[in-house]
């Protein structure tokens, strides 16, 4: 790859920085400290204080996904406009529209769910007080709650990081706590608010995946198909939780994955699911020079049919192989599907921008796409070094002249 070379050091795949934790907490390398938690079933016994939400009468449908079963980029920039100048009724009747959305079309999850995790999770000082100031305006508004509850978690696990417990300061697992502790207190109210918002059993799951708390990940993750039975969104959620980096095993990943076959028909999506372990085989084996065996698990996991995260993966293995027409697919497949999540905008950007040294008109018009997809990306979160470091760097040569 000629430019961008940090490529080969970003992200460690989706979600690494959660995966490598996990690793510590499985392996029981984890400190003395983070086992000894107060509450560490707290979610468990936060949910079981209540009773099963109702089933819904109807539950979210069969619909192929299309570009309205998606939550954008400019959505989640709009977002945040909202929550800066205190639009609170704006605020609740846009979360309102997401989640009646998500009702009626199980492709319309992921949207949802990106609606309270992206829009929410960018390092800006001024979330906590806004959203302090949503909840204020509106003290019963459930949105409002799991909107501050989803950018706790985010702030967990900033504050965690991604070494190793030895080398992680003993502030950092209080400061990691204190932010699962108040994420939890607005799940408490939300939920009580109303039981039958599927985004609260999502993020329920995120904090019991963080605390450890196997018994309320498996019971959130339980009520959530209660409320969505075909959801495979939901199941891709606990995936990650079923990680043997997370204390889960393969096994418990192909029962999950074959048990919802059983709603295939309504939802086609579920078949993604059997390639979770291919694809967290192919993470496992990043970022040794496996490259052959890595590619081999992604492809298996593709076979079992495209998702977001298996396109963004193999994306920038293609990346680093310097096939970007390959890469540029794969990416673009990842785009598609999350378009409001800054990884594929970035990698489109470093791969487009090896594609401009082509030169000629596809040249010219890859470099100006490479602003495109970085403007995108620094818009939704600017806080990682790396990528502000190729963000001046790009900009630079256009100011150049290169292109």
């Amino acid at each position: 790859m000629k430019h961008a070379t940090v490529v080969k050091l970003i992200l460690l795949p989706p979600l690494a920085g959660a995966i490598l934790l996990g690793y510590w907490i499985a392996s029981g390398r984890m400190s003395r400290l983070f086992s000894a938690l107060a509450g560490r079933g707290a979610v468990y016994e936060m949910l079981a204080a209540r009773p099963d939400p109702p089933e819904p009468s109807s539950p979210p449908a069969a619909a192929l996904p299309d570009d309205s079963a998606a939550f954008t980029a400019v959505e989640a920039l709009a977002v945040r406009d909202l929550l800066w100048f205190g639009h609170s009724d704006s605020l609740d009747a846009r979360f309102a529209d997401y989640t009646a959305r998500a009702r009626g079309d199980v492709a319309a999850e992921d949207l949802l769910y990106d609606a309270y995790d992206v829009s929410f999770a960018a390092v800006d000082d001024r979330f906590g007080p806004s959203l302090d100031d949503w909840v204020t305006a509106r003290p019963d508004s459930r949105y409002a709650r799991l909107a501050r509850a989803a950018w706790q978690v985010n702030v967990a696990r900033s504050r965690r990081g991604t070494a190793s417990a030895r080398n992680t300061p003993r502030q950092s697992f209080v400061a990691m706590e204190t932010a699962l502790k108040q994420a939890l207190a607005d799940l408490a109210v939300a939920i009580r608010v109303d039981s039958s918002d599927i985004a609260g059993y999502w993020i329920a799951m995120n904090v019991a995946q963080l605390r450890g708390d196997r018994r309320g990940h498996r019971l959130a993750l339980r009520r959530a198909l209660i409320l969505s039975p075909a959801s495979a969104f939901t199941r891709a959620r606990a995936m990650m939780g079923l990680l043997p980096r997370w204390g889960g095993s393969y096994a418990a990943m192909d029962s999950l994955a074959r048990d919802a076959m059983r709603y295939a028909a309504t939802n086609p999506q579920l078949g993604s699911l059997a390639g979770f372990v291919h694809w967290d085989r192919a993470n496992a084996r990043w970022p040794r020079g496996d490259t052959t065996s890595r590619l081999a698990h992604l492809d298996s996991a593709m076979a079992s049919g495209p998702n977001y995260w298996f396109c963004l993966d193999r994306g920038r293995q293609d990346l680093q192989l310097d096939h970007y027409d390959l890469a540029l697919a794969d990416l673009s497949c990842a785009r598609s599907a999350r378009p409001a999540r800054v990884e594929p905008h970035y990698l489109l950007a470093l791969t487009f921008w090896n594609v401009s040294g082509r030169g000629g008109i596809e040249g010219y018009n890859a470099f100006h796409w490479a602003l495109d997809e970085m403007h995108t990306a620094m818009a939704l979160d600017s806080s990682d070094a790396d990528q502000r470091r190729q963000a001046h760097e790009l900009e630079s040569a256009a100011r150049g002249g290169q292109r």
